[in-house]
């Protein structure tokens, strides 16, 4: 037997014998991955094929024409709810419900639906799903799955996240006949959030390494923008917690037109070569906020 040029399809095994009947059963593949157009073309086509026997008396050869349908699918897949409409680049988690029904309205209980992400965001880990993506339905027909945001994302992946505006859910239900049914989720907007500057801050100070018998020394905040521009006339604060005989000359700056903000560091002089000392073995916590 043999199918030639149709897209997807394909035999399992090429040749056969037949049994004490005189019949040849041969099992026809059709590929999970065509399209709709390609399989509304096979619908128009039908998927024709040739027959080949040999026998002892000669090669008979025969051509026939298989039809092709698509199912109509007997159930419906609707979205129910979220348990929240929005969530913060910062972090979050909402759960999503669908509802497969029968024709009438009717709830179909222990129906296999599978979730699935725009990979474009979860193959950065930008958002993840918390619940395996197969589920079955419940005794009232639902399912449902819940979805994060992770925590502590860094602000250039925070700014990508809000940049593609928010996501849906989408769910897929596959009949016994192979009717297929796909829907989605309203879309869940993700959004900076308003109490934390998107800016981004690093520090510095010179020299690299302070010199503790030295008097002084100056640290650097830089402020950019997601973008990487400068944040440029932005008011920052610096703090040095709990250092005995460190002071900051001025706790505020405003950056200037490159974004940069200069604080100098004085050393008390009064310290003693102990307490100078005693520098190089802890480390301290600078805490920088910007406006």
């Amino acid at each position: 037997m043999a199918i030639s040029n149709v897209t997807g399809v394909s035999i399992q095994g090429s040749q056969q014998t037949t049994d004490a009947s005189g019949n040849a059963v041969f099992t026809v593949n059709l590929s999970q991955d065509l399209t709709e157009k390609q399989r509304q073309d096979l619908v128009k086509s039908g998927i024709p094929y040739t027959v080949t026997l040999t026998d002892e008396d000669g090669v008979a050869t025969n051509k026939y024409k298989a039809p092709v349908i698509i199912p109509v699918a007997e159930y419906k897949l609707n979205f129910g709810s979220s348990s929240t409409d929005k969530l913060l680049s910062t972090g979050g988690v909402t759960t999503l419900s669908f509802r497969v029904n029968d024709k009438n309205g009717g709830v179909i209980a222990n129906q296999t639906v599978t979730a699935s992400l725009p990979s474009s965001l979860t193959q950065k880990g930008l958002i993840t799903l918390e619940s395996a993506a197969n589920q079955a339905t419940d005794a009232q027909g639902n399912v449902s799955y819940t979805v994060r945001i992770p925590a502590g994302l860094s602000p250039t992946q925070r700014a990508e996240l809000e940049k593609a505006g928010g996501f849906v859910l989408n769910a897929r239900l596959v009949e016994a006949s192979g009717a297929s049914i796909n829907t989605s989720s309203n879309r869940i907007p993700v959004t900076a959030d308003p109490s934390r500057s998107q800016t981004i801050l690093t520090a510095k100070t010179t020299p690299s390494v302070v010199n503790v018998l030295k008097d002084q020394f100056t640290i650097q905040v830089s402020a950019k923008r997601p973008n990487g521009s400068a944040a440029t006339g932005k008011p920052v604060k610096l703090a040095i917690n709990n250092v005995k005989g460190i002071s900051i000359e001025g706790g505020e700056q405003v950056t200037n037109s490159a974004g940069n903000a200069v604080f100098t560091v004085n050393i008390d002089q009064a310290l003693t070569l102990e307490q100078r000392k005693a520098f190089e073995k802890n480390r301290y916590c600078l805490y920088c906020c910007i406006d």
